[in-house]
């Protein structure tokens, strides 16, 4: 509650209202910047912070949501472990996304046709 900016993929439509049922919580006072928003708002269409990792900085997500949910249904010390490393990548890599677009003023992903793109952003 205390952060300047808030940076994340989804984080409006699906953290926020996660983290909103453990507690006293209103997304409306942080100051948010939700790159898949941005990057819809800005090409018209979503794309997965995978396609974008991989054409900006070369990284790609070690799972998905769907891997995450399989693993905390299944409820072993692994999988739960599982998903910690994998929401910490997924935050190292949206990171370093959102720091490759404050300082080049774009951030680049590949289209349905395999060409890579750039996104103009103005990101801090």
């Amino acid at each position: 509650m205390r952060a300047d900016l808030v940076v994340g993929f989804n984080v409006i439509h699906f953290d926020y209202d996660v983290l909103s049922a453990y507690g006293m919580f209103d997304p409306q006072q942080l100051r948010t910047l939700d790159i898949l928003d941005d990057v819809t708002n800005t090409l018209g269409h979503r794309l997965k912070l995978d396609t974008i990792a991989k054409a900006t900085i070369g990284a790609t997500k070690t799972a998905d949501g769907l891997d995450a949910i399989r693993w905390w249904r299944s409820g072993t010390p692994e999988d739960i472990l599982k998903i910690a490393e994998y929401c910490c990548y997924d935050v190292k890599v949206t990171k370093l996304v959102h720091e490759f677009g404050v300082e080049n003023k774009q951030i680049l992903y590949t289209d349905k046709f395999g060409q890579k793109r750039a996104c103009k952003v103005n990101w801090q």
